[in-house]
């Protein structure tokens, strides 16, 4: 039965004369606010079949974990922080540690990691900042520099340095290489871990490192000294919360 009235007439011709600025008028409800939820990794490829399961084809396992770095480099900051929109050319800051409560020390400095995108390449790194850092000289970072030069597999590249004013006080900013899903040493064997179900019964977790597994750390930590020491610079302190395990038995330090 025609009533006389265009439902999808336009709103400013009096027929259908919502307030938009009203959130709650009709069809113009409040945002509303979400729980981001663990993804199901699972879900998004669907098993092989059973006469493909060899070797040619990516094991689960590893497409999970493909696809949590993948989450990890593109997830976004969220709202409430009041960071910078963009500082020499790195945007989206994500903070990767707290940026409030218990803060972690660089030598006398508090210090935050935050992951970024560059502008010129499009790709994430790393960014420690150092709050409240007076630069006396450009030669101060002539060290970071030297470090920058340095390319091994197991030492987390060095891209630059800079200073900013973007976080209202004066920041040094190091760049590094980012290795998505990281943990540090310490947290992926030294500390205690909470206990799982496993087969329906609640278990702890072993923490003890495999033999072979500890051989391998120690051989890439000592050709990492080894690099660093030829290239006539110095590693003072061996700190498990500075190394990361960036895959299955592989350091970056």
């Amino acid at each position: 039965m025609d009533n006389g009235i265009n439902p999808y007439a336009d709103p400013g011709d009096g027929i259908m004369d919502y307030d938009l600025s009203n959130p709650m008028d009709l069809f113009y409800t409040g945002q509303a606010s979400f729980v981001r939820e663990p993804l199901n990794y699972h879900l998004y490829t669907q098993p092989r079949p059973e006469n493909l399961q060899h070797k040619y084809f990516v094991s689960d396992e590893l497409r999970e974990e493909l696809q949590k770095r993948s989450e990890s480099i593109y997830i976004t900051p969220p709202s409430g922080l009041d960071l910078p929109e963009e500082t020499q050319g790195y945007h989206s800051l994500v903070p990767l540690e707290p940026v409030v409560g218990e803060r972690h020390n660089f030598s006398n400095w508090h210090s935050t990691v935050y992951k970024a995108i560059n502008s010129m390449d499009g790709f994430p790194y790393v960014m420690r900042r150092i709050e409240n850092f007076r630069l006396i000289s450009e030669s101060a970072l002539s060290g970071i520099k030297a470090w920058s030069r340095i390319r091994h597999p197991n030492l987390v590249a060095v891209k630059e340095a800079f200073t900013t004013l973007a976080f209202n006080d004066n920041s040094l900013m190091v760049v590094y290489d980012y290795h998505p899903n990281s943990e540090t040493l310490n947290e992926a064997h030294l500390k205690s871990k909470a206990p799982q179900f496993i087969n329906g019964r609640l278990q702890t977790q072993n923490t003890r490192v495999a033999e072979r597994t500890i051989w391998s750390y120690v051989i890439q930590i000592a050709s990492v000294l080894k690099t660093v020491h030829e290239a006539g610079l110095a590693v003072r302190v061996v700190d498990d919360n500075k190394i990361l395990v960036t895959s299955k038995n592989r350091l970056a330090s």
